[in-house]
């Protein structure tokens, strides 16, 4: 598995302690972090430091941007370009190209700053004073920015609102990855990473999830019966309902012999024989069932409970595991010597245990398809719908089947 990389750009002096944090949280959860100012940066001693940077955003998946009350160094002093800047307008380019995905943040007072110096700015032009005297006024360091013109400018460029504006007249598209959030916190700014990087996952549970989703779609592939409608597969479920629709009394194995209706006995030793040889052995389903991926919390107990998807991980798991039957090839050998012709009465005699080795076989097979299904819609972000699965024993019939 590749994790996905995070650039941090930010002034390092005031936001030390947040990208340390940061770095930390999210290689825990398994990815990489670019932040210059540690050592496990790259650092190719032919390239200048902040060519290397540029050059670092290239090989990252996400850039976190952090805006703060400081300007940091200049990349380009003459034209008021500063180092962060610079980082962000690559980093934009590449989001542009469907490169690299951004996530910018601003400090909340920062954010409050530059709207009081948007109404300051309303209410000093409405004053008669001097043009310079204005402009001094307004560029006034505060204790939220010690350049606050430059701030503003940053931030309006990161939001994107004079493209905005101008899309909003019918001059240009909207611009994309101007979304801007506030932080106060440290989970302020974690929430929106989880929740754009990992579906609000971690990396390692994210990971689980998806090759899980992989392995049970393989399952459903060598499940599904070919030849359904418009080419699509099909479940066997319909059939297994019609089969024991027909029996006059549950299967018991007191009586040698079961009779059983001809044409639909045929079918089930047809369906029988396409899944006969199919093997399963799932290495991430039985990692989900140990893990904690498919747990919750409790507010009421205070504990940590499955989910009811975690039971359905758990009932596939030893449906799978009761599905193979170590003697199909010699109980195909019986059945097939009783095996009824087309043309035989409406009625066939079967020995009973042949019936039931039979039977067991395709309910666990049914039910592999049931809960397969249900758990990958699960997956996909839908709404997890406990199945209604056939019963452990072929000697109970259940009468209210969904098809």
């Amino acid at each position: 598995m590749k994790p996905p990389t995070f650039f941090l750009s930010s002034t390092i002096y005031d936001f030390r302690d947040l990208r340390s944090a940061l770095k930390y949280y999210l290689e825990q959860q398994g990815c990489r972090v670019l932040a210059s100012d540690y050592n496990d940066f790259p650092k190719p001693l032919d390239t200048h430091s902040y060519e290397a940077c540029l050059k670092a955003i290239g090989e990252c998946d996400y850039f976190v941007l952090l805006i703060g009350a400081r300007v940091g160094g200049w990349f380009n002093e003459v034209e008021q370009v500063s180092i962060t800047q610079q980082e962000y307008r690559h980093a934009y380019s590449l989001h542009l190209q469907g490169k690299l995905k951004l996530l910018s943040f601003v400090r909340s007072e920062v954010w409050r700053m530059k709207d009081d110096r948007k109404l300051l700015e309303k209410h000093i032009a409405t004053l008669d004073l001097d043009p310079g005297a204005k402009n001094q006024v307004l560029l006034a360091p505060t204790k939220s920015a010690t350049n606050a013109e430059f701030v503003v400018r940053f931030i309006e460029e990161v939001g994107k609102n004079r493209e905005t504006a101008a899309s909003a007249q019918g001059k240009g598209t909207r611009p994309t990855g101007n979304w801007l959030h506030q932080f106060e916190s440290f989970k302020d700014v974690v929430e929106p990473i989880q929740l754009q990087a990992f579906s609000n996952l971690p990396v390692e549970e994210a990971a689980l999830r998806r090759l899980l989703k992989q392995e049970l779609r393989e399952i459903l592939r060598r499940c599904l019966l070919p030849g359904g409608a418009e080419g699509n597969a099909y479940s066997p479920r319909i059939a297994i309902y019609n089969f024991y629709a027909t029996l006059t009394k549950p299967l018991s194995l007191d009586q040698a012999t079961t009779a059983v209706n001809t044409q639909q006995y045929r079918r089930m030793v047809s369906l029988w024989m396409h899944v006969m040889q199919t093997k399963f052995a799932p290495q991430i389903l039985s990692e989900a069932v140990r893990s904690s991926a498919f747990m919750e919390y409790d507010r009421v107990s205070g504990e940590m409970r499955e989910m009811p998807v975690h039971d359905a991980l758990l009932k596939l798991l030893m449906e799978i595991q009761g599905f193979g039957l170590k003697d199909s090839s010699d109980l195909l050998k019986l059945v097939l010597k009783g095996f009824p012709r087309s043309d035989q009465p409406q009625t066939t005699v079967v020995n009973s245990m042949h019936l039931f080795m039979l039977l067991h076989s395709i309910d666990r097979w049914s039910n592999i398809i049931d809960l397969c299904r249900s758990i990958v819609v699960f997956l996909e972000g839908g709404r997890f719908v406990v199945p209604n699965l056939r019963p452990r024993s072929p000697m109970y019939c259940d009468d209210d089947l969904v098809s």
